[in-house]
């Protein structure tokens, strides 16, 4: 049982985790049967060594079934089942911590669903708000819009019992989602052009993306208030073509909207903006070795580089170090490394 995937689990969990993941499994909405709670009672008790005497298969089987011969066959089910529970568990976890992105689309379903107006009522300006309020205008920001908009359609319709609306939000709809496709193809192909870019071992499929460069051209005023959108754009250009206005263009955008940007887009437009002058330094432009150390500046003053963690990467840190000797600014560089 040591190597079992529920010990692999139970491992990650912390002791809030562990105790939460007992009460779970004795919540009789989640689980009525017995011989699982005691087993998780038991590996709560060997947690977190779980040490193989106190978690041997045969040796737990006798808790479990007291004067019983071991049958690995019922052994094996009642390990299923918990890891069953432990899997359910993290998911309902991952909801709490994202509870008000969830709740703000299934509180309009579920009161839609029911033609409950006042309910329905009170769930979209909930969602209004939470929309409103939300810092980051990446993809996902979009698809909560969508699904918004779908549902508000949707109610509608219900409510109406009609095809076609008198007042009709399927523009907004269609709007919201193409934003999202365009905004997610263009920092997924950034990051696949950079990666091939860098890998050449890595094969990679490219035959959509010509033409989802041209229809973002072609449409491009219709996405000028998409700052998430541009950034991905600019840096696909950028490793394209290498012009310059492409790399000011990052900076500019990674200046001025850099509250909006999750935390992993905050520090990947500044790796965009230091890879290209990496590249200018080697192709001999000098110049470009004080406008490096000028962003990691920039990405330790706004703490671009700890990416939502307590540490910084090494591969950062030497660069920073090495950036700072190759300026000349041996002060800053002793200060930065003993930091």
């Amino acid at each position: 049982m040591h190597n079992s995937k529920l010990i692999e689990i139970l491992r990650k969990f912390d002791k809030k985790e562990i105790n939460g993941f007992y009460d779970y499994v004795c919540s009789p909405y989640f689980n009525k049967e017995k011989v699982i709670m005691n087993l998780t009672e038991h590996l709560k008790k060997s947690y977190p060594d779980f040490k193989e005497e106190f978690i041997q298969k045969e040796k737990v089987y006798k808790k479990l079934y007291p004067g019983k011969k071991y049958n690995d066959s019922v052994m094996r089910n009642v390990l299923s089942k918990t890891m069953r529970l432990a899997e359910d568990f993290l998911t309902l976890k991952e909801f709490e911590y994202n509870t008000d992105y969830y709740r703000t689309i299934l509180s309009l379903r579920g009161a839609g669903e029911k033609k409950l107006e006042f309910l329905f009522s009170k769930a979209d300006e909930r969602a209004k708000k939470y929309i409103d309020s939300l810092p980051y205008r990446d993809g996902m920001y979009y698809f909560l819009k969508f699904m918004y908009e779908d549902e508000v359609r949707r109610f509608a319709m219900r409510k109406e019992s009609r095809m076609y609306l008198k007042e009709d939000n399927i523009q907004k709809v269609a709007d919201n989602l193409i934003s999202f496709f365009v905004t997610e193809l263009l920092r997924t192909y950034a990051v696949m052009l950079n990666t091939h870019k860098h890998n050449f071992e890595r094969v990679l499929n490219f035959d959509f993306f010509n033409g989802m460069l041209k229809v973002f051209e072609d449409n491009i005023e219709q996405f000028s208030e998409n700052r998430y959108a541009n950034l991905y754009y600019n840096s696909i250009k950028l490793f394209l073509t290498e012009e310059e206005e492409h790399f000011d263009r990052i900076r500019e955008l990674t200046r001025d909207n850099y509250e909006t940007l999750p935390i992993i887009d905050r520090k990947n437009a500044y790796v965009v903006q230091i890879n290209y002058c990496a590249e200018r330094v080697n192709k001999g432009d000098l110049d470009f070795l004080s406008k490096k150390l000028e962003i990691y500046k920039e990405v330790l003053d706004r703490k671009a580089h700890y990416e939502g963690l307590p540490y910084i990467s090494h591969v950062l840190y030497t660069g920073i170090a090495f950036a700072a000797i190759n300026r000349g600014e041996m002060d800053w560089a002793m200060k930065f490394s003993n930091t």
